[in-house]
């Protein structure tokens, strides 16, 4: 009985699950490249969102500042203070929730995987710091037990 590609697919698919469950593996993302329009992940981008509440936050409070005529002062340390703590620790949570989405999605099924494989922008970095980038690497071949790798 001869092992068809699905069959070598669905089987790396279950030995990189494995090994991220043990964390022997683990997927390094390229934000930049994957959260990039024409990139296949179905994801509206989080941080944009974030981005365009502190605009219309900053906006509101000028219009506020004006129509009122209030001094200005507060809306500078306003607007600087809620730029310190976006940049702080707004940003590094929608980074972390949106690695953590990229990977849920990828892992659910081996054909998103292959996708964004071929994409790129994915890495997987084994605990040995062994990479396979994607989409030059099998990813494949770098899971799979060195006996099934010739296959």
């Amino acid at each position: 009985m001869t092992e068809t590609k699905t069959d070598r697919a669905y089987a790396a698919f279950a030995a990189l699950e494995d090994a991220l469950h043990s964390a022997r593996v683990a997927f390094k993302l390229d934000l930049s490249k994957l959260c990039h329009p024409h990139c296949p992940l179905p994801f509206d981008h989080y941080k944009t969102r974030i981005a365009y509440a502190y605009i219309g936050i900053m906006i509101v409070l000028f219009s506020l500042v004006t129509v009122l005529d209030l001094p200005r002062w507060p809306y500078w340390a306003t607007l600087i203070g809620f730029t310190l703590v976006f940049w702080a620790a707004i940003r590094p949570l929608a980074e972390r929730w949106i690695r953590k989405g990229i990977i849920a999605y990828v892992m659910d099924d081996p054909g998103r995987l292959e996708r964004i494989w071929k994409y790129g922008g994915v890495a997987l970095v084994a605990s040995d710091g062994t990479t396979a980038l994607a989409p030059t690497d099998d990813w494949q071949r770098f899971v799979l037990p060195k006996a099934d790798r010739s296959r």
